[in-house]
């Protein structure tokens, strides 16, 4: 028998030459935004606790590598090879406590909220995404 250790080392080495890579992380630092960006972002995350819905950050910066690979490895999570995450002018959030079609249902109504505090949701199919209305 083969120890366990090489197992895992053949099976990760043909994993990586055949192309499979592992996902890179997600960052979720409101830091790592444009400054005149996260200040939206933190506004309207404000207002929406104070309407009773707690918005969690799932994702803020994003470097090209993490874009191409969820571009190569989710193709249903997004079809833009260049994202607004990658100049930190988008954010993707989340009801807190709140899942599948609640969770739709709360960031669908949240709309004109983030409307107000300059933001927008363009992607029909990403309704946790919100970017600089302006552009």
């Amino acid at each position: 028998m083969f120890p366990l250790a090489i197992v895992i080392l053949v099976v990760l080495s043909s994993m990586l030459g055949s192309g499979l890579r592992p996902e890179p992380l997600a960052i979720r630092d409101l830091s790592r935004l444009a400054p005149y960006f996260r200040a939206k972002v933190e506004a309207f995350m404000e207002a929406a606790a104070e309407a009773g819905v707690v918005l969690l950050v799932k994702e803020t910066w994003r470097s090209q590598a993490r874009q191409d690979w969820i571009r190569a490895h989710r193709p249903t999570a997004t079809r833009i090879k260049y994202s607004r995450h990658t100049k930190g002018i988008a954010v993707d959030l989340w009801p807190k406590r709140a899942s599948g079609s609640e969770a739709e249902r709360l960031l669908a109504e949240l709309r004109p909220l983030a409307n107000r505090h300059g933001l927008d949701n363009p992607l029909k199919w990403d309704l946790n995404h919100f970017q600089d209305l302006a552009g």
